[in-house]
């Protein structure tokens, strides 16, 4: 399943629940695309706890979500151990290379 809300003007507030929508669904969702959204730096920590959840995702579209530095930081951990993601989009989110 693949689940498009690019460009839909969804905000922080869309990311802490859509976060709490896969904790409690897994299900069998393939991709995600977020991107174009003003998500914000808190998203990142919120998508990291929801992806323990996602095992079956293999592509994630943050880009241009405005993540920056400490979104992306926030979101490392979710990824670290997600063995399944292949694809993983977080251009024009404003973080440099000191974000790891």
């Amino acid at each position: 399943m693949h689940l498009d809300l690019r460009r839909c003007g969804l905000g922080p507030d869309s990311a802490s629940l859509l976060a709490s929508a896969l904790q409690r669904s897994p299900g069998r969702l393939a991709s995600i695309d977020l991107s174009e959204n003003i998500l914000g730096p808190e998203a990142g920590r919120q998508l990291a706890r929801a992806l323990e959840h996602a095992a079956s995702l293999e592509e994630l579209q943050l880009r241009g979500c405005g993540l920056g530095e400490a979104g992306v930081t926030g979101l490392a951990p979710g990824l670290a151990n997600h063995a399944s993601l292949r694809v993983l989009n977080l251009a024009s989110n404003g973080f440099g290379t000191s974000a790891g």
